[in-house]
C-alpha cells in the first residue's frame, strides 16, 4: 500500500496530512518521524483527517499513540476535517471525549494560540 503524506509546520504546531491511516506498518514508519520531532521539541500536532473517509482499529491506535506521546511532553494533539464516518466511529468508540476536533487545519493551528492566550 503506498500512503503518501506530509508534515508541514505552522508557526510551532506540526500538521500531519496524510491519506490512509491503515497500514500499521506505514503508521509505525509515520510515529518514528513524528517521535524524531518530538524528541526535537515539537509537542503540538494536528493531524489532518480531511482524505479520510474511513478509520479501522489500526488508525485509532496511530492517533492514540501519538496523542500519548505529545500528552507525555506537555503539549497536545488536534483532530482537524473530520468526515461525519470517522466522527462516527470516534462517537461510538468514546474517543470524542478524548480527542479535540476543529473542522479546519487553520482552527485547529489557531486552537494552540488560543490555549496559550489563557
Amino acid at each position: 500500500m503506498n500512503v503518501s503524506y506530509s508534515i508541514t509546520e505552522h508557526n510551532t504546531v506540526q500538521v500531519l496530512s496524510i491519506n490512509s491511516l491503515l497500514d500499521e506498518w506505514q503508521n509505525r514508519q509515520i510515529l518514528k518521524e513524528l517521535q524524531y520531532k518530538i524528541d526535537q521539541g515539537a509537542n503540538e500536532f494536528v493531524v489532518d483527517l480531511a482524505p479520510l473517509s474511513l478509520v479501522n482499529s489500526i488508525g485509532l491506535n496511530f492517533l492514540l499513540s501519538l496523542f500519548t506521546k505529545t500528552k507525555q511532553k506537555g503539549g497536545a494533539l488536534v483532530l482537524a476535517n473530520v468526515s461525519k464516518r470517522v466522527q462516527r466511529i470516534l462517537d461510538i468508540t468514546k474517543l470524542s471525549a478524548v480527542f479535540t476536533v476543529c473542522p479546519t487545519v487553520e482552527k485547529a493551528v489557531d486552537n494552540f494560540s488560543l490555549q496559550l492566550a489563557v
